[in-house]
């Protein structure tokens, strides 16, 4: 998986369909740690991507008067 060539939506929906499939329990054991390791790897792009975006989030706070103040989200990671 190229994380260069692939949208946050592309990973999600990748990462439904092999739920889906591991769901139906059909498939055998090592297409399913496969499969199983890529959802991973795809769950964790996308949790990157929403920390990411996260990041980038601005947030209105109102201040005294109805006045609203424009302030950058600061994610902080957690280790």
């Amino acid at each position: 998986m190229d994380k260069e060539d692939i949208t946050f939506e592309s990973a999600l929906q990748q990462l439904e369909q092999i739920v889906e499939l591991l769901e139906k329990g059909d498939l055998p054991m090592e297409e399913a740690l496969k499969k199983f390791e890529k959802g991973v790897k795809l769950a964790q792009f996308c949790t990157n991507k929403i920390n990411e975006i996260e990041g980038k989030i601005s947030l209105l706070i109102e201040k005294d008067k109805g006045e609203f103040l424009l302030e950058e989200f600061e994610y902080i990671e957690e280790e």
